[in-house]
């Protein structure tokens, strides 16, 4: 775990670049698997899609309806499904599914599939169920018989749910391709929300560099992907083991989805909303505590609930919009990112409501990939708005950085760069040549023609060390203050030392320009740093330091026999 969030803590700019063509790409997915949700492969595969069925109540009326349908009933009924115009066909198959009941299917007068709930499941009805049962080749009659028992006690609303006939494999490979694209984007949501969580939990200063707001959005992405995971055919169809664990996840990630959104969206708003905020995010936990507990004891179902949550989820959504409205944009210009997504949100869900209200049949092919998208369009924003400031922060810290170790007047580094090199090659054992100098007669030149010329005479010499330094990267010059310099050499002890300071002397000579016969010079003292000798770098550099002011006493010498002055 530790290796992987180094990772991540040391590729982050690249990581954030790849995260935002990575969501680009969610988009782009989510609005291509919306368009594409409903295909069936009829010209490849043999899949028959049943239209209509009959319904027999207990009291022996009949109605055709169209698949899908919410039927409002109180007791049990029966299914009647004609295949009269598929009966020549072999080895076919039904898929469908069953929600909060019992399950008898009879072909030929004669039990072929039984779905019934067992006493140890957690909740009273067993929750929601995919199926795919065999039909006998040697059919008579043309009619199956599905027989319901419906087990909900406080509501009568039963969906009849689409009816697929085929070969199984071409049916089960028409689910995995109908819902393929949905459970890659999902898993990718899920992913997406694991590696956030790992940098939060790993980085003690996540929260206080304002990637809460990107936490809370992988959090809201993670409940969506999960509750829309549990209503792919194709999840409920090879997890029906764990059909208990999807049930009771459906319901928890739908009444807790509104949690993080309205954390997320009251960062961005007005803080005088942020009391009714708090008062949302308890009233939710406090609905899915209750309503989880219930279910669990078998007194009532979520599925009985469900229009407590869809009240408080409405109610807290109408307050979000009104909250983004009468917030004032020129001081909190953030909420601007929240119009259109909310906008297009409120309309994906409250559509999907009134249809539910008039027609008992739940809708997802608006709402799913209208709030997918929602997210990742504000996640993705997020990203780059945290990218953005990540880069200008950068830029700051390393001009502050520059100014702290760099040296104004010369543009070398400094004696805290220097001090910071002394360190490392101290700890990291690294071998080479140290070089102190010290420009000879600044005090002569200050003194006769202003600090103007010997700074001219420092900067000549400062240009001198740039230039080698171009040359070959592994010198590091420092200007440590006043005439003094350090040089940093990291070679091995072969490299021709007198051969570089020859050189630098020469080209030093020729900066003059201050009076006839007068010729820059410097005194230098070096020595070389060997670790694997067991050396002191500390030790190493007062050697060359010494060697340096031998070399200036005597340059001192001969300066003051020529000019007849002291000179320092």
């Amino acid at each position: 775990m530790s290796k992987i969030v180094a990772f991540i803590s040391k590729y982050e700019r690249n990581i954030t670049l790849v995260g935002l063509l990575f969501f680009a790409f969610l988009a782009i997915a989510t609005l291509f698997s919306s368009l594409n949700c409903d295909c069936v492969a009829h010209e490849k595969t043999t899949l028959y899609d049943i239209k209509t069925v009959d319904v027999i109540n207990r009291d022996g009326t009949v109605q055709t309806v169209g698949l899908p349908k919410s039927l409002n009933v109180d007791d049990s009924y029966d299914i009647i499904v004609d295949i009269a115009p598929y009966i020549g066909n072999k080895h076919l198959s039904i898929m469908t599914s069953f929600s909060y009941c019992n399950v008898a299917v009879y072909a030929d007068n004669q039990l072929i599939y039984q779905l019934k709930k067992h006493q140890r499941t957690l909740s009273k009805s067993g929750g929601y169920q995919v199926v795919i049962f065999d039909l006998p080749d040697d059919l008579k009659n043309p009619t199956i018989t599905m027989r319901i028992e419906p087990m909900l006690s406080h509501i009568n609303f039963y969906n009849v749910s689409k009816i697929l006939l085929g070969r199984k494999c071409d049916i089960i490979i028409n689910m995995i391709k109908t819902d393929g694209l949905t459970i890659i984007i999902a898993s990718l949501l899920i992913l997406n929300c694991f590696v956030v969580l790992i940098m939060a939990f790993r980085k003690k200063d996540f929260i206080r560099n304002e990637n809460y707001r990107i936490f809370h959005l992988s959090i809201l992405g993670f409940l969506v992907a999960v509750y829309f995971l549990t209503q792919l055919w194709t999840v409920n169809y090879f997890l029906a083991s764990f059909k208990e664990f999807i049930y009771f996840s459906e319901y928890m990630s739908l009444f807790l989805v509104l949690v993080p959104a309205s954390l997320y969206i009251s960062s961005k708003l007005d803080p005088k909303f942020n009391k009714v905020f708090s008062a949302i995010v308890i009233v939710l936990l406090f609905n899915t505590i209750t309503q989880f507990t219930l279910t669990l004891l078998k007194i009532i179902e979520f599925k009985e609930m469900i229009f407590i949550t869809h009240g408080f989820m409405y109610v807290s959504l109408l307050y979000i919009f009104a909250a983004i409205i009468f917030t004032d944009g020129k001081k909190y210009p953030s909420k601007h990112s929240l119009i259109l997504p909310m906008i297009a949100i409120i309309i994906a869900t409250f559509i999907p409501l009134l249809y539910y209200l008039f027609f008992r049949i739940l809708i997802f092919k608006l709402i799913g990939p209208i709030i997918t998208i929602s997210i990742i369009v504000l996640e993705t924003m997020e990203i780059y708005v945290k990218y953005t400031r990540y880069k200008e922060e950068k830029i700051e810290k390393d001009i502050y950085k520059k100014m702290a170790t760099t040296d104004s007047l010369t543009g070398l580094a400094n004696r805290q760069a220097h001090n910071a090199c002394i360190e490392k090659i101290e700890s990291e054992k690294i071998a080479g040549w140290i070089l102190s100098i010290d420009i000879n007669s600044l005090k002569y030149i200050n003194d006769k023609y202003g600090h103007s010329k010997g700074d001219k005479l420092i900067i000549d010499f400062a240009k001198l060390l740039k230039t080698i330094q171009e040359e070959n990267r592994q010198i590091h010059p420092f200007r440590i203050g006043g005439d003094e310099f350090f040089l940093f050499i990291e070679v091995d002890n072969c490299f021709d030392i007198n051969s570089l300071i020859s050189r630098l002397k020469e080209s030093y000579s020729r900066c003059n320009g201050f009076e006839a016969g007068f010729i820059p010079t410097f005194s230098v003292g070096y020595h070389y740093y060997d670790p694997t000798m067991n050396d002191n770098v500390i030790s190493v550099y007062n050697i060359a330091d010494k060697l340096m002011y031998d070399d200036k006493t005597k340059y001192k010498k001969d300066f003051r026999s020529k000019k007849g002055i002291n000179d320092n």
